[in-house]
């Protein structure tokens, strides 16, 4: 049986025959210590390694990183009856706090601008409609973004934000003044084809 002597408390530690790991632990203080296996006369410098010995190969590091490694800390006990301090509060200034996430863009680099006006459209045909007619149109919208490509999450939050969005609103109005200009057209264009049948 080898021993080795505690770098932290110089008692002696005891280590059994065959122990090959890297690091030992002290029985006395229970800090680790480095412990390096010496080859025994006639003894091979390499062996078959199991399982758990290949895995411990792959993760370890070669080369010039090695000298950058550091020795695990010292794991010192305290007795239990010291109470430890809690950590102070950090103060974070205003100008690190996170930024809110505009919709509208976060949409835009998702879908295009092109998938946004569809579902902008869509959604101003339903909008005014009774809840009823409005779920059906909802769905109807979605499975329209779905059709033209766009993923089920993508055309959902789509058509969620269009239907709160102000530009909806604006599309409707806009839709509104066409259909009256049409109708105002159409109206004077069959006053002149009467005007002109009749003479």
């Amino acid at each position: 049986m080898t021993k080795i002597l505690c770098d932290n408390c110089k008692s002696v530690i005891d280590v059994p025959n065959g122990y090959n790991e890297p690091f030992i632990q002290c029985p006395e203080c229970r800090a680790i210590q480095k412990y390096v296996r010496q080859l025994e006369a006639g003894e091979p410098k390499f062996k078959i390694l199991d399982e758990k010995g290949i895995e411990r190969a792959a993760n370890q590091v070669v080369g010039d990183e090695i000298e950058n490694i550091q020795e695990p800390p010292q794991i010192i006990l305290r007795p239990k009856t010291q109470i430890q301090k809690p950590p102070a509060l950090v103060h974070i200034p205003l100008n690190t706090r996170p930024k809110i996430i505009d919709q509208r863009k976060l949409l835009i680099d998702s879908i295009g601008e092109e998938g946004l006006e569809k579902a902008l459209a869509l959604v101003a045909k339903y909008i005014n409609s009774s809840e009823g007619r409005k779920k059906k149109a909802r769905v109807k919208a979605i499975q329209q973004l779905m059709k033209d490509k766009y993923p089920v999450d993508l055309a959902t939050r789509a058509i969620e934000y269009a239907e709160k969005a102000p530009e909806t609103q604006e599309l409707i109005k806009s839709n509104s003044s066409q259909n009256i200009i049409i109708c105002i057209v159409v109206v004077i264009l069959v006053i002149v084809a009467l005007v002109i049948f009749l003479i």
